[in-house]
Parts: C-alpha cells; structure tokens; sequence
C-alpha cells in the first residue's frame, strides 16, 4: 500500500493518503522518510486520507501488526491528534476498530466522512493543547 506523504507548513499538519491494501512496513517506512527530513516537528497532527484505502483485506492480525508498528512510531512522535477521512459506514467500522485495539498508543482520534471536518477538528484539538498549561 502506497502512503504518500506531505507537511503542510501553514497548518502544521502532516497529511497522509493511504491507497491500496494496507502493507503495515509501508507505514513504518513512510514515517521512517518524515523523520529523516528532519524538519517535521514530532509534535505535528495528521489527518490519515484513507479514502483510497482497500478495506477488503484488513483482518484483525494485520490491525494489530499495524498497531505494533504504531507504538514504534510513538518512540518519536509526541502527543498529536490523528484524524482519519474514510469513505462510508464499513470503513468507519474498521477504523474504529483499529482505535479500539491501539489503546494506549494515542490519546486523540477521531473519524470523519469529509476532509474539512477532520482539518476543523485538528485545528480545535491544536488550539485546546496549546491553550493548556
């Protein structure tokens, strides 16, 4: 599964656009690129564009290796906020699985249908951490 990957400055928001069946490497790789640029902060949100995403092959093995993979990802990435942009019901069915089998790994994640609802969200949750303390 291809991840393509970008940094949006302005927003401080790192976009990733999952297409294909989920390979977990590819997820670890495609950070593993991110953070060797070095100019990614490890604190920046990322709204995860799955809309590509085939959900037909994800079993429950293959979300927790992907969320194996996740808790590697947390070594460096500090507490951000994840938005996922799916298609309809099922994807959103999956994805909340996959939330619910990652306990731990994140604090705040959320669902969407549409990518400016999940920008919206990531910018309320970016202002409520700033605000805090």
């Amino acid at each position: 599964m291809p991840i393509e990957v970008h940094y949006d400055q302005q927003s401080r928001t790192l976009y990733a656009r999952v297409i294909g069946v989920p390979v977990p490497d590819d997820v670890i790789s495609s950070f593993a690129k991110v953070k060797a640029t070095g100019t990614i902060p490890v604190d920046a949100d990322v709204i995860w564009d799955m809309r590509a995403m085939d959900f037909t092959s994800l079993t429950i093995e293959l979300l927790r290796d992907i969320v194996k993979r996740r808790r590697k990802l947390n070594t460096y990435r500090n507490n951000c906020a994840s938005a996922y942009v799916v298609l309809g019901p099922q994807e959103e069915r999956m994805v909340r699985l996959m939330i619910a089998v990652s306990v731990g790994v994140q604090r705040r994640e959320a669902i969407f249908r549409n990518m400016n609802e999940a920008r919206a969200w990531i910018a309320t949750t970016r202002m409520e951490g700033d605000n805090a303390f």
